[in-house]
């Protein structure tokens, strides 16, 4: 059954062997299973605002394998998720400045999860979408819409970061708390980029946060 994140973390920290194979290595070293790259952010993530000029330059270590996103693991432990990131709102003021001055069209979040993010913005009085590929997420943050009579502001969206199509444009997007690092080879996050860009109005702001 699943266990809570912080749990699993500290499980997998004292005996990374016991856990299956499909959890551990890849490229030679450990690659951490999704409970854990969910863990990391906060105090060491770093914001990036890509231009809708330029592409963005990725790191030389990473391969060019399209791997599939996993996503049995995130529904999961979407029940979970809250335990473990709730409380963190060290981001949101941050988050809530970019989006107040995109404030003139919708904004759009990719890996938005059981909107921590999300709804932090649509209090602001603000339109946003979100799109996460966990069904069970996305499920949390319906629910949470609709206790808080946030539903006209909020729209969520199952979909995959790498490749989604919604019709419409934003003027800002963005993947908070280091959600891209789900994406693990220089040809997923150029998928990623290039569909943001479709989504984006001219001059939209995208803006990464790892």
């Amino acid at each position: 059954s699943p266990v809570a994140m912080g749990e699993w973390v500290t499980r997998y920290q004292a005996s990374p062997t016991a856990f299956p194979e499909s959890s551990r290595v890849r490229r030679g070293g450990e690659l951490p299973h999704p409970l854990i790259r969910s863990c990391r952010g906060g105090a060491r993530s770093r914001t990036t605002a890509v231009s809708t000029e330029r592409g963005a330059t990725l790191g030389p270590s990473m391969d060019d394998e399209t791997q599939p996103l996993g996503r049995d693991d995130f529904d999961r432990f979407a029940r979970h998720y809250d335990d473990e990131h709730a409380s963190y709102t060290d981001d949101l003021p941050m988050w809530e400045g970019f989006a107040y001055r995109s404030s003139e069209a919708p904004i759009l979040e990719l890996a938005c999860g059981t909107g921590r993010v999300l709804f932090s913005v649509a209090r602001l009085g603000l339109d946003i979408t979100g799109i996460d590929l966990s069904p069970a997420m996305l499920d949390i943050t319906r629910a949470k819409a609709a206790a808080s009579k946030l539903s006209g502001r909020v729209t969520v969206e199952e979909g995959d970061m790498r490749a989604f199509s919604l019709g419409r444009q934003f003027g800002m997007a963005f993947i908070a708390l280091n959600s891209l690092m789900h994406l693990e080879s220089r040809a997923e996050q150029r998928r990623a980029f290039a569909s943001v860009r479709r989504h984006l109005t001219a001059g939209g702001r995208f803006i990464i946060d790892v």
